[in-house]
Formats: structure tokens, sequence, C-alpha cells
């Protein structure tokens, strides 16, 4: 096998001007790792996640603290997707209570999250889209 049948053909690109707050955006955008680095159509670095976390100067810089209750089952299987979904767009949770509620007429679990993501109205959708009702999001 070759590189060439493995290989992604037109990669993202950045120039070395790009701000690091917009490399960050399309990495998380592109689900992707790297950016190659080009200026007048040359490879001239790669810029990868880890360089981002290394000149970040605070975690609170770039994420953004929002309050979410979101309708569960009573299962831990429940808690882990919601941990799952929050993972797969680069977030923390950085506190769980949970709380009874009569959701549509049933007794129901209802987890009270915050959470550290950097785009907390995308992963509100997402724990939506999962099939998890949303009460309330502070985002």
């Amino acid at each position: 096998m070759l590189v060439e049948n493995r290989m992604k053909r037109d990669p993202i690109t950045i120039s070395p001007e790009t701000g690091i707050l917009e490399a960050s955006r399309l990495l998380r955008q592109h689900k992707i790792r790297h950016l190659p680095v080009v200026r007048g159509g040359r490879l001239v670095g790669i810029l990868t996640d880890r360089d981002l976390k290394r000149v970040s100067p605070s975690p609170a810089t770039n994420l953004s603290v929002s309050r979410v209750e979101i309708v569960v089952e009573d299962t831990p299987a429940a808690l882990y997707a919601i941990g799952d979904i929050v993972r797969e767009r680069a977030g923390d949770i950085a506190s769980i209570m949970t709380a009874g509620a009569t959701y549509r007429g049933e007794e129901r679990k209802v987890l009270i999250v915050r959470i550290e993501t950097d785009d907390p109205e995308e992963t509100v959708k997402a724990i939506e889209k999962a099939g998890y009702p949303v009460l309330s999001a502070a985002v």
C-alpha cells in the first residue's frame, strides 16, 4: 500500500499569519488534529492541537462555562452518554448534580451539569439531537 492511497487530498491549510483562535476553530470544526501551514503554495510548517494547548494562556480564556439541565433515564448509561457528547466537542464536565423532576407526567432524573467548552450552543444541540431533552441552558 502506498501513502498516496491513504493521504487526504486538498487538506485544510492555514497561513503563518492565521490567528490562534481561528486555527483552533478550524481544528474543531473539521475534527482534525493537524493543520499544514502554507505560504506561497509551499509547506512551511505544521500546527497541531498540542501546539495550541501549549500556547493557550489559560483554559478559562477559551472556554465558556454553561449550566445545562438535561432530562435522562435513571441509568449510568445516560450519564456516560452525556459525558461522551461533551468530550467529543473538546469539552469537560466541571460539575454534575442530579435532581428528580416530573417531565411529561413521568418522574424522571434531571442532570444539572456545568460544562466547560468553547462552543456551548453546539454541545447543547448535540445533547438534544442524541434524544435528551434540555430543560434549560445558560450558555
